[in-house]
């Protein structure tokens, strides 16, 4: 139940994230800045589905 806590909290935490990332993008001054912070937020996104897929093994 403990490790089902802490995968809830790392997903909230990497939502957090990704939604500055996604705002960094969108105010980015330089195209190659931009795409970076793009790039990482969809590589976060990725981690994040994998994530909550893992955490539906676990019982409610």
């Amino acid at each position: 139940m403990q490790e089902k806590q802490l995968l809830q909290t790392v997903s909230s935490n990497m939502k957090m994230v990704y939604e500055s990332l996604q705002y960094f993008a969108s105010v980015a001054k330089e195209e190659t800045e931009a795409n970076t912070f793009h790039t990482a937020y969809i590589k976060l996104e990725n981690l994040r589905k994998e994530l909550q897929e893992h955490l539906q093994q676990y019982p409610s």
